[in-house]
């Protein structure tokens, strides 16, 4: 993901999507966190855990890789994610943060709100922008679909450096 994806002479660290079209986000942490990790971490591509989120509810692990032999480091980061969020989470998770706040404001002038989850249409906003309602679910596992609704022609990856 990330600069990878948008076609990027170099990098800083490693983003990567973890999902899979039959299995919930129960399914996924359990099998990143209690299987997948550890077993990395045996292995010594994993060198160490720099911030997760809460065992239970949480979409996110960071830390640090490292191919064997190798004494340079990089950052990881993995995102967990439903199948039914992925093109939500392409669009988070390619960036780039100028591109993404383009992307979110637009949404939010439309009456939308667009994360890593989806597009929603119908949230009601109170005082200083705080959220009173979620809204309604409009789209989330496709990209394109995403750039439609909100009136945008399709910016492919390497297009979203702006």
């Amino acid at each position: 993901m990330g600069s990878y994806r948008r076609g990027t002479t170099d990098s800083g660290d490693i983003d990567l999507i973890v999902t899979r079209p039959d299995a919930d986000i129960n399914h996924i942490r359990s099998t990143v966190v209690d299987v997948l990790i550890p077993r990395l971490m045996q292995e010594g591509f994993l060198k160490t855990a720099l911030a997760t989120s809460h065992k239970d509810t949480g979409t996110k692990w960071h830390g640090a890789s490292a191919l064997p032999g190798i004494s340079i480091w990089r950052r990881i980061d993995l995102l967990l994610v439903p199948w039914d969020e992925m093109g939500a989470a392409l669009i988070y998770f390619t960036g780039n943060e100028i591109f993404n706040r383009s992307i979110r404001l637009l949404a939010s002038k439309k009456g939308m709100r667009l994360n890593q989850r989806g597009l929603y249409r119908d949230v009601i906003r109170g005082k200083g922008r705080g959220r009173m309602t979620k809204g309604t679910l409009m789209e989330g596992k496709s990209e394109r679909r995403i750039f439609e609704i909100l009136g945008v022609p399709w910016r492919p990856p390497h297009h979203r450096m702006i």
